[in-house]
């Protein structure tokens, strides 16, 4: 059987995609596994408008539990197993939370103390000491109606534009940046 008829087979319409979803249930006990979004949107849609919100002026949880559960599903495919050899349970838990804290800090911690260019002068003047400005290529159709090209008696052409003639920008005033990161912590 060739690949086209076979995701033909899988991707068949008929009885609610009972095709795919019996290969993606196989799938996903070997995450990561990543679905195909349009039927996992259609099966959130389709439980949201199917089902009431209200009846008889009660919540109805079955149909939130049912969304719930489409959303919890969809998340344990995308999540890459942990081998469980590495470190028992209870201590890779702590561990990882206790990374995970570190982490978070060390990022606020940048976040608090960096420097944010907040003028548009400098910030032009900061992109381009990091990537300067490409001279423009000019061809017969890039030239606009206010540029004018003269031949010379040498045979070059030379090009005059308003673009060409433009004044460099001034400088804004520099703030001294903040400490270092190894700074601050001595």
């Amino acid at each position: 059987m060739t690949l086209f008829h076979e995701l033909q087979r899988l991707c068949d319409p008929t009885k609610n995609m009972t095709e795919y979803r019996r290969h993606l249930a196989e799938m996903a006990q070997r995450p990561p596994v990543i679905p195909v979004l349009p039927f996992l949107c259609k099966d959130l849609f389709f439980s949201n408008d199917a089902n009431a919100t209200w009846t008889k002026k009660l919540v109805n949880f079955s149909k939130f539990r049912m969304i719930s559960s489409i959303i919890r599903n969809a998340y344990a495919m995308l999540q890459e197993p942990e081998s469980e050899d590495q470190v028992p349970g209870s201590v890779r838990s702590w561990k990882k939370l206790y990374e995970e804290e570190e982490e978070i800090v060390r990022i606020n911690e940048y976040l608090d103390y960096a420097y944010v260019v907040q003028c548009d002068r400098e910030q032009e003047q900061l992109s381009l000491d990091c990537e300067p400005r490409r001279k423009p290529v000019r061809t017969p159709s890039s030239l606009s109606s206010k540029s004018s090209q003269s031949i010379s008696s040498s045979g070059r052409t030379s090009v005059s534009s308003p673009w060409l003639n433009r004044r460099p920008v001034d400088q804004a005033p520099v703030a001294p940046p903040p400490p270092s990161y190894n700074e601050r912590l001595i």
